[in-house]
């Protein structure tokens, strides 16, 4: 160990095994002071330590519990879970817990990285009065294999759950408005997904590479799809656009299983590379309000052989088709067509 003024635990070596107990008299943990300690099997906290740094017990695989003396003001521990005082915010899950978790009553916050690493934790009760899921605050539980997220929760931070692989379903409670950046990226194992109707924005790269994801339904309240927010779902056949969404972003669906697609009325804005390599796509409809369709948007569709504009012709670079054998499709009505379009042939629809 070292310390500074001894006052302060700096780091662990990595090496450790066993159970620690920190000093009386220290008063602050670093962040990462025990992070790689993968034979450190306890920690006891004493009652001087008035703060702890973040991701402190990250990659202690071995820890399975973390003692907090009862006459510490700050912290507290139950089962070997460490809290704060007030018993509001969630901080440490030991890295070796095993088996199903319910998180107490009372607490409002997960902290980030709470059970990082947490590899054998098969499940956990989220109890309604929790906001926030911090970030990284599951990444890494492989045994973990299915979420209730209650009403109460407002956001899902970034990596909330990254490479959870075998999380197989995830209800998402009606309060959330955001699903943060990477949020379930390489959740390999998830096949259903319920979004509540509370979600604005789907977060960047949010479900990327979920390749069991067969189908997602978007609520109406969801305004933005961000880049690579569904990239790699290679299982992904049906996608519900809810009427709300203004803009889809860079490669938001590209390399996924869709096979037909429905842009609503409410879409202006298709990203770079959207639904590029998206083998499997037949037909596209698109809604009357899009204004701009980035460049490769359909690139390597190579079934897409129809796609009907129901509007006006946007804003569209030259290669957005590239790759596909598709024929561009317009309504009688409707402005600013030619013969061709991005290098592809431009009809009339006929009259109804």
């Amino acid at each position: 160990m070292s310390a500074k003024s001894l006052s302060t635990l700096i780091k662990c070596p990595a090496g450790f095994s066993g159970a620690y107990t920190i000093p009386d008299g220290f008063t602050s943990i670093v962040d990462e002071a025990f992070s790689s300690c993968s034979f450190l099997t306890s920690v006891t906290i004493p009652d001087s330590v008035t703060a702890i740094g973040d991701r402190a017990f990250d990659g202690c695989s071995a820890l399975t519990s973390i003692n907090v003396h009862p006459d510490n003001a700050n912290y507290t521990s139950i089962d070997g879970v460490l809290l704060n005082k007030e018993l509001t915010v969630l901080i440490k899950c030991p890295g070796g817990f095993s088996g199903a978790y319910t998180i107490p009553d009372g607490v409002t916050s997960i902290d980030n990285a709470a059970f990082y690493g947490c590899s054998a934790l098969t499940s956990v009760t989220i109890p309604d009065g929790v906001t926030s899921v911090g970030g990284w605050a599951f990444s890494g539980c492989d045994s973990l294999t299915s979420v209730t997220i209650p009403d109460s929760v407002i956001a899902i931070c970034y990596c909330a759950f990254y490479m959870c692989r075998s999380l197989t379903s995830v209800i998402i409670g009606n309060s959330v408005t955001y699903i943060g950046e990477s949020a379930f990226y390489e959740c390999r194992a998830l096949a259903s997904v319920t979004i509540g109707n509370g979600v604005t924005s789907i977060g960047e790269s949010a479900f990327k590479e979920c390749r069991a994801l067969t189908s997602v339904t978007f609520p109406d309240s969801v305004t933005c799809i961000k880049n690579s927010a569904f990239i790699c779902c290679s299982a992904l056949t049906s996608v519900i656009i809810g009427d709300s969404v203004n803009s889809i972003g860079d490669w938001a669906f590209a390399h996924s299983g869709l096979t037909a697609l429905t842009i609503p009325d409410s879409v202006t804005d298709i990203g770079e590379s959207a639904f590029a390599c998206c083998y499997c796509l037949a037909s596209v409809t698109l809604g009357n309000s899009v204004f701009s369709i980035g460049d490769q948007a359909f690139d390597g569709c190579r079934d897409l052989t129809s796609v009907l504009f129901t509007g006006d012709a946007p804003k569209i670079c030259s290669s957005a088709f590239d790759d596909t054998p598709a024929t561009i499709y317009y309504r009688p009505g409707t402005s600013g067509w030619g013969t061709a379009m991005a290098g592809r042939p431009a009809v009339l629809l006929p009259c109804d």
